[in-house]
């Protein structure tokens, strides 16, 4: 899949000179430059200790990093995507990579004082026996379906 294809050219409001729209967002494994192809999204207030993305955020060395405002990047060999909006294009990106359409999806939000995530639980669990596939997001523990993922 081509980086032109998971971030919509319009939501671009810089392009480093490197950055080839064209590229492959996953190349394959036989790349020449050490790059592991990934995109970066930083979103604005990822970083809320330095202004600058510092090099520990890209030990992975992607191919470019997406982010939303001026901070300027610590590794210079690493090209920067500005955006509009790093939260929007990283939702549209994984809709695209994953091929899941946004409409297909539900979400149900608890709040309050007491019982979100017993009442979170609760629900998941009412869901999770009528068969269908289910996610949950607590303050103890993140899952999709039977699996733990933390």
């Amino acid at each position: 899949m081509k980086i032109r294809d998971l971030i919509n050219v319009d939501e671009i409001t810089f392009l480093d000179d490197r950055v080839n729209l064209d590229a492959d967002a996953i190349p394959g494994d036989n790349i020449e430059d050490k790059c592991d192809g990934r995109l970066i999204f930083i979103p604005k207030k990822a970083v809320t200790q330095s202004p600058a993305i510092s090099k520990e955020l890209l030990v992975s060395n992607p191919y470019a990093i997406v982010i939303d405002d001026d901070r300027e990047c610590t590794a210079k060999h690493i090209p920067i995507i500005r955006v509009k909006n790093t939260r929007r294009a990283i939702s549209v990106a994984f809709y695209k990579y994953y091929n899941i359409h946004q409409k297909k999806l539900r979400f149900i939000g608890v709040s309050g004082t007491n019982g979100k995530s017993t009442t979170a639980f609760l629900i998941y669990s009412i869901l999770k026996s009528t068969g269908k596939k289910v996610g949950l997001i607590s303050t103890g523990q993140i899952r999709i379906d039977d699996e733990v993922i933390s």
